[in-house]
């Protein structure tokens, strides 16, 4: 399900048009392969060419339309512009938006065909900030962007023990003194914080189904495992994540992650027979299942009503990151738990060190 939204005094906003010379650059970039031979993804060349067109607005003419790239060739312009403006909110540009923009600009001139001449200000650039990218990360510092510091701000007063209570909260308010349940809602974000808990995913419970062991290992053998997300219910009492659909899957392919905490356990029975609805494990009270932004949304709003702060899974991921405290003193045990939480992210054991520690 796509939710579409609107602005009620606009009646929506239209989808932009994307020019002939967009879509050509589009696929001449799918067309061409990385340093390594690897094809780009088409999730990256879109962000390649989308970073490419919001800025040339700002060196193209009010009703220009972009048919070429000749206004990057000045790049003492385009670099100085990226020092002194501001983004629409009101913000520097941030080292990460920097390399993205660098990145974007070396793709695509490179494929136009651009040589050395005019790439090499840019390659200065995007190298300089890479550095002071890994300063911050060797230093344990969040990067200047603002939801860096918004996340901060939330860590610095969201702690284990309040994740717990609010649970707790939240699952004693779904049913009443008789025991029936009196808030679905409610019992669904109790669930969801606490699998977030034990599993560091991003908004990977959407669109997820459940299925049974015997269920699932017909459809391992006909390939149609591989269609979405599951939750599998296995044997008596146990439960184990598959992840197909996620952020990095074309390169860790499959993740599987299997219960152990008794308290997931305990409220994943609780949701299943007593609130969930149809084949999806988390759906709205039509049986439509959640999607990537449903979650996104219901947590923030929901969790900011009782800790004054929005929630997500990406604070949820390093509230419980096992990564915290001195490296120095670093087990055999934690770095096992840190492997493990690193694999059920999608991601490598540095990268939930450096970017998944809450820094207080």
């Amino acid at each position: 399900m796509i939710l579409k939204y609107t602005m009620g005094r606009t009646g929506g906003r239209q989808k932009r048009e994307r020019s002939s010379f967009e879509i050509q650059l589009k696929k001449d970039i799918l067309s061409k392969k990385r340093n390594d031979g690897t094809p780009y993804s088409e999730k990256s060349v879109d962000t390649f060419v989308n970073n490419i067109v919001k800025i040339s607005s700002s060196f193209l003419g009010k009703a220009e339309i972009m048919v070429n790239l000749k206004w990057l060739e000045d790049a003492k312009k385009i670099i100085k512009w990226l020092d002194t403006t501001n983004t629409r909110q009101g913000y520097p540009y941030s080292i990460q938006s920097k390399l993205s923009i660098y990145q974007s600009i070396i793709v695509c001139m490179n494929t136009m065909g651009y040589g050395e001449e005019y790439l090499s200000p840019y390659w200065t650039e995007r190298d300089m900030l890479r550095g002071k990218k890994d300063v911050a990360v060797a230093n344990k510092e969040s990067f200047d962007t603002q939801t860096a510091k918004n996340q901060k701000a939330v860590l610095d007063e969201v702690s284990k023990e309040d994740i717990f209570d609010l649970i707790h909260k939240l699952e004693q308010e779904s049913f009443n003194e008789g025991g029936e349940i009196i808030n679905r809602k409610r019992l669904m974000i109790a669930t969801i914080l606490q699998i977030h808990t034990e599993f560091p995913f991003r908004n990977d419970l959407a669109d997820m189904k459940v299925i049974t062991e015997d269920g699932y290992k017909k459809l391992v053998e006909t390939g149609d495992d591989k269609l979405f997300n599951w939750l599998v219910i296995w044997g008596q009492d146990g439960y184990k994540f598959v992840l197909n659909k996620f952020k990095t899957q074309r390169k860790y392919g499959m993740i599987v992650g299997e219960v152990e905490n008794k308290k997931t356990i305990s409220l994943l029975n609780l949701w299943l027979a007593r609130a969930q609805q149809g084949e999806y494990l988390f759906s709205k009270d039509e049986e439509a299942p959640l999607t990537r932004n449903n979650i996104s949304v219901l947590l923030s709003t929901e969790t900011k009503k009782y800790m004054n702060h929005p929630i997500s899974t990406t604070i949820l991921a390093k509230v419980f990151n096992e990564a915290e405290g001195s490296y120095t003193e670093m087990t055999a045990e934690k770095l096992s738990k840190i492997k493990k939480q690193a694999y059920l992210r999608g991601h490598n054991v540095l990268t939930r060190i450096t970017h998944y520690t809450s820094r207080h």
